[in-house]
This record gives structure tokens, sequence and C-alpha cells, in this order.
């Protein structure tokens, strides 16, 4: 006779069973469908380049960044987080406060890189660093404008003042011991044609810094006009106050002024210079005069050829 028990049970724990294995199947593909399509899920191990970074150097020290070459890491850990770790472009910092002046070896440890979660080092290469440690001095060094091109044509650079006019530097005593100045970087002036006042930044060597009192430099330029000379031939000597006939030799002059650029190059003789002998009061006879000559505005007579003339005055006009 049948268990009515058993008749009723086991059908339902067949079935369990089954959905059970069925359901232990599909997860073992769905994992191996995971590791197939997101290969960023398996740890992976990988080497990457970064850069290396003196840190924490004694006071009075420099290190040359050039003996600061890169290291390789070995890494290990999930595919994401070593992307994600790239992107951060991450560095070494290379702990530097036991070093003394002189050859120094390094060692370099894991601590110099700040690792995210899931990520760990495997190896760094090299394992020691060599480096050569510098004194580091100070000096106060006066400030020397490096300009290229010149103002328009028409002007010239009266004055050039630099504030700060010294400036305090320091770096390796390799590179500081000969440094007498510091210079700026080039400041362009071609065609400019008014004072103006503008900032520029110092021309500094590599591994030297500016210890006080500021990284940039006020420049003011001031312009004059630009001071030239020009000559001016055959003009015409006239007479002034003559009731007489009169005779002049020679009857014209060349003469040199000097003044600014713009002026002279306005001038008009005809219209702006005048060369006369005033003979006011004098009587029929032979006379040897300077002539006056009359000029614009901001110019002056440098030479005059030739500079007296023989005046013959004759009886009075007729009327």
């Amino acid at each position: 006779m049948l268990n009515p028990y058993k008749t009723a049970i086991l059908p339902m724990v067949e079935k369990i069973r089954s959905h059970t294995i069925r359901f232990l199947i599909f997860m073992i593909v769905i994992g191996g469908c995971g590791l197939l399509f997101w290969p960023s899920a398996a740890s992976v191990e990988t080497e990457m380049i970064i850069p290396v970074i003196g840190d924490r150097v004694p006071p009075g020290m420099s290190v040359p960044t050039a003996q600061l070459d890169p290291v390789e890491l070995r890494i290990r850990g999930l595919k994401s987080a070593i992307d994600a770790f790239r992107r951060l472009k991450p560095q070494y910092r290379l702990d530097l406060s036991g070093v003394t002046v002189g050859i120094n070896s390094v060692p370099m440890l894991q601590s110099g890189v700040i690792l995210p979660r899931g990520i760990s080092i495997v190896a760094i290469k090299p394992s020691i660093l060599t480096i050569q440690v510098e004194r580091k001095i100070s000096k106060n060094l006066p400030v020397v404008l490096d300009y290229q091109g010149q103002p328009l044509y028409r002007f010239v650079i009266a004055h050039i003042r630099l504030q700060p006019e010294r400036i305090t530097l320091q770096g390796p005593e390799r590179l500081m011991a000969d440094l007498d100045q510091i210079r700026t970087k080039p400041l362009i002036l071609d065609d400019v044609a008014e004072s103006f006042k503008t900032e520029v930044a110092l021309d500094l060597p590599d591994e030297i810094e500016i210890a006080a009192p500021a990284d940039t430099i006020l420049v003011d330029i001031t312009l004059e006009p630009k001071i030239t000379q020009k000559n001016l031939a055959a003009l015409t000597v006239q007479a002034i106050n003559n009731p007489h006939s009169i005779s002049i030799e020679p009857a014209s002059i060349q003469i040199t002024v000097q003044g600014p650029v713009s002026v002279l190059e306005a001038i008009n003789p005809d219209r702006d210079i005048r060369v006369y002998l005033d003979l006011e009061g004098m009587q029929p006879g032979i006379y040897v005069r300077r002539a006056i000559i009359a000029l614009p505005v901001q110019t002056t007579l440098v030479g005059a050829s030739p500079e007296l003339f023989t005046v013959t005055l004759s009886e009075e006009k007729e009327g």
C-alpha cells in the first residue's frame, strides 16, 4: 500500500531541485558574460611612468630638477580603477628631508605615491635614486630691462624706470656665483608713439627662484620728441626799414636748424622762416651786417653760411 506522505512530498522535492539546478546554471552563464563584457571588473597588472617631484628639501639646499628622472611603477588593481588613476596624472613625491650637500642615495618608497583604494604597487624602478645636492645661496641683484625694437622714428626713449629696481633671488651656488644682474623678458617697442606703463616678467634661469619682493616688474617708459637737424638752402635775405636803393651780397643764405622731427618735417621756409637785415637809420654807404634769422617755435639755429653780408645803400628811392 502506497504511503500518502511520500506520494505528496516527493514530486514537490524534485520540482524544487530542478528549479535550483536551472537557477545555478543561469547564474554561471550570467557570471561568464560579466567577465566577457566587463573586463574592468577583473584585476590586472600594468606599468606606468610618472614624474618625480622633490619634496621637503632642507633649507639652504637645492636639488636640480634635471636629476629627478621619471620612475616606472608596476601596479595591480581593477582596470577601471587603474584607468581612473591614470587620468589623475599622479606624481611621485620624493622625500628629501634627510639629504646633505653632496651625493645622496635616496630609496624610492611606496609612500611617495598616493594610491586610490583597490590599487597596489608591485614594484618601483629604480628602487634607489642617486642625486647631487647643492648649496643654495641668495643674492640681491639689479633688474635690467630687455627690450626689442625702437619707438616711432619721431620719438626717443628719454627714461626707463623699473619698480622694483633690485630683486632678491636664490638658487644653486653653481648658477648664482657669476650672476651680477637679472634681465626681464623682452619688451617689444616697435613703433610706440607715447609714454606708457606695463608689467613684464623676469627671465629667470632654471632652478633660480624669486625670494623677494615680486615676480613681475613694473616698467615706466617715457618718450620724448626726437631732436634732429635740417639744412635749408637758398633762403632770400630781405631788408626792412630801408628808404634807399640797396644791394645785398650775397643775396641768399644757407642755415642749419635743430628741433623735433615732427616740427622740422612741417617747416615751410617761405612761410615759417624769415631772414632779414634791419637798416633803420642807416645812411647811404657800404656796410657789413649780420642777418637776423627768425625761426619757428621749438627750433634753434645751429649754423648759418655766410654769417656776414655786404650791404650797399645808394641815394633815397624816388617817390
